[in-house]
């Protein structure tokens, strides 16, 4: 073989490298929103553990489940509880579950009237409400405890077009009037990694 074709043999060898390098770096869900970027933002804040009575659930599956734990999501929540002390749901709508994200999941012939008129509202309602518990307006955050029972919800006609993960009885704990106190959360959804509140009483 001559020097020309060695060396064009080796350009070819190069140019084959490095477009199956660069495939790799763009590949789906890096960065991209979808599920893979949800797996990653849900390592990336760390493993968590299910309770040994807990939903029994695949490893795959597993990484997907957000993390129970985050200054992210101890953040979120104190933003629930200033809302609630002051009686001004738009200051917690970082932890309401996103309305772009109930017109992914619900399987609803409006779903953005759906959240509209069921999601925000409850929420919003739930906020003046709680609003009238004793020393709420004068309280500080503590902590937060997501609910012990992770369930993997399956898409359902009507309900879900594509499987989520869902948790109850989550505690929020805060101090009011020289006492720790809790605050119960009904329920929380997943989504894109994260928790959010879909019903808060």
């Amino acid at each position: 073989m001559s020097v020309f074709a060695r060396l064009r043999v080796a350009a070819l060898v190069c140019a084959a490298a490095t477009v199956v390098l660069g495939c790799k770096k763009g590949a789906p869900g890096d960065g991209d929103g979808g599920l893979d970027g949800a797996v990653v933002a849900a390592s990336d804040a760390g493993a968590i553990e299910l309770p040994s009575h807990g939903a029994a659930v695949t490893p795959s599956d597993d990484a997907n489940i957000p993390p129970a734990a985050s200054d992210e999501l101890d953040a979120r929540m104190k933003h629930l509880l200033e809302a609630i002390a002051q009686d001004q749901p738009e200051l917690a709508q970082d932890v309401l579950f996103p309305r772009k994200g109930y017109v992914d999941f619900a399987d609803a012939k409006d779903p953005g009237k759906a959240w509209d008129t069921k999601v925000k509202a409850s929420f919003d309602k739930s906020i003046h409400k709680l609003h009238k518990t004793k020393g709420i307006d004068r309280s500080t955050f503590s902590s937060f405890e997501l609910g012990k029972n992770i369930v993997h919800t399956a898409a359902k006609k009507k309900e879900l077009k594509s499987p989520t993960w869902r948790v109850k009885h989550s505690k929020l704990y805060y101090m009011a009037e020289g006492h720790t106190k809790t605050l119960a959360l009904a329920e929380l959804t997943s989504w894109k990694g994260a928790w959010y509140v879909t019903r808060l009483r």
